[in-house]
């Protein structure tokens, strides 16, 4: 009955393009919404027809962050640097800071001095006058190879180089079934 009210209207209104639209889109977002396709608001699907690239964020977007394995290559860390450590990482919600926090051994929890989450580089911390930077090799004040192309968090304390901890990726189900689904569409 809706379908054939929602002809009749469209078909009689002198204006059938204009109530064609948003009756489009309302139905293009019901559709998105059984297939767990969520879009901020219609505007947004008008200029899906545009879209020329598709980017993934690889962190916790392609891969999943359950059964994540961090190997850790360095100094030996004090226990004072593994509490910081581990403090510091509970104030981040980057997906890499979370599995490393589950990774490591539980401390005692201590109120951080300073704490400062920086998009795109990392964590930097402070407590009792030490002061840790976790994160990328550049922003830790580390020098790797470029060619590596594994997952890694820097570390450093005092502005000296510990160590890095090496991720081993799980990637979610399904990945390389879209990946060759959107390399026959898409160059």
């Amino acid at each position: 009955a809706m379908n054939v009210f929602t002809a009749v209207l469209i078909i009689a209104c002198p204006c059938a393009i204009a109530l064609a639209a948003p009756f489009t889109l309302g139905n293009m977002l019901r559709i998105f919404g059984k297939l767990k396709f969520y879009v901020k608001n219609a505007s947004v699907l008008e200029q899906l027809a545009k879209i020329n690239t598709i980017v993934f964020d690889k962190t916790g977007t392609i891969t999943s962050g359950k059964k994540n394995q961090a190997i850790y290559d360095g100094t030996l860390l004090s226990v004072d640097e593994e509490i910081l450590l581990k403090n510091s990482l509970r104030g981040s919600n980057h997906p890499l800071s979370r599995t490393l926090y589950d990774v490591l051994n539980e401390h005692n929890i201590i109120s951080l001095d300073y704490f400062e989450e920086i998009p795109g580089k990392g964590i930097q911390a402070t407590y009792n006058k030490k002061q840790i930077k976790i994160g990328s090799a550049k922003f830790v004040g580390a020098h790797t190879d470029k060619a590596v192309l594994s997952t890694s968090v820097h570390m450093s304390v005092d502005n000296e180089y510990k160590g890095k901890f090496t991720f081993f990726n799980n990637y979610r189900k399904g990945l390389s079934k879209l990946f060759n689904k959107l390399r026959k569409n898409y160059d």
